[in-house]
């Protein structure tokens, strides 16, 4: 009887030492036992960088050659073949050539939000600080911000901009909607800072001469490049401009101030 006890007592030390061995390996053992090939840490497995969709290549190519050639030179063909896209997919993500061109221009400005984020933070902080020197340092900033979203060298959607208000249609009423709409909105918040009094009329007229201030150094650079000198694009040359039209307008401003009733309390 004895020898039978020690028997089944060795065949249970057995079992659970059975046990033991398939639990998780803990501690070294888990880090050597789940521990990755070196090969497969070297940096020549990282994985090859994702092309862009089919629909972005389309974009940025429409937004290339609409802008260069304009939208009767640039054939769907072409634009497919540069894309590397057949005519299929084009007529899949965009139904017509009118359309496409309608989604660059929106896929071109829709890199503004960055921009439009920063100016309406200017009006935020001028609204915290509620002074009048507050509010021109806003003023001051976003007209920065503002001209060098427009005149930038890689903003390849205003070459589009510029042909199409030559021949306004669905596309501009989109840009009016969706880019100079809130970039307005800012600009006539912190002018309202520094004109609480004012008629809504003059502070629309402001923003009007602001903004077409910052735009005609796009517009206008043949004419700018001509009679100054300068190169429109350039840093510099953008810098300048953007200090010019703050102090332009700041002392517009203040001069409107002045021949404004005192606010009731």
């Amino acid at each position: 009887m004895k020898q039978l006890r020690e028997k089944v007592a060795a065949t249970k030390g057995s079992v659970r030492g059975k046990k033991r061995s398939a639990r998780v390996p803990s501690g070294e053992r888990a880090r050597a036992a789940y521990a990755r090939p070196a090969e497969a840490l070297s940096p020549t497995s990282a994985p090859a960088p994702r092309r862009p969709r089919a629909k972005v290549r389309i974009l940025e190519v429409a937004l290339e050659l609409f802008g260069v050639q304009g939208f009767a030179d640039t054939s769907v063909r072409e634009l497919a073949a540069r894309a590397e896209v057949n005519l299929a997919a084009v007529n899949y993500h965009f139904r017509s050539k009118e359309n496409l061109w309608l989604e660059a221009l929106r896929y071109g400005f829709s890199e503004t939000v960055l921009p439009c984020h920063l100016m309406h933070a200017q009006l935020v902080r001028a609204r915290e600080e509620g002074t009048i020197d507050a509010a021109e340092t806003a003023l001051s900033n976003a007209i920065h911000i503002f001209l060098k979203d427009v005149v930038g060298p890689e903003q390849k959607h205003w070459a589009m901009f510029v042909r199409e208000r030559l021949n306004p249609g669905p596309a501009m009423l989109m840009v009016m909607r969706e880019y100079f709409e809130p970039m307005g909105a800012a600009f006539g918040g912190i002018l309202r800072l520094l004109l609480p009094n004012a008629p809504q009329e003059k502070v629309n007229l402001l923003v009007i001469s602001i903004i077409g201030q910052c735009v005609h150094i796009r517009m206008g650079a043949p004419t700018i490049k001509y009679l100054g000198g300068y190169e429109p694009a350039s840093a510099e040359f953008l810098e300048m401009a953007a200090a010019h039209i703050a102090e332009f307008s700041i002392y517009a401003v203040r001069g409107v101030r002045g021949t404004l009733p005192p606010k009731e309390s």
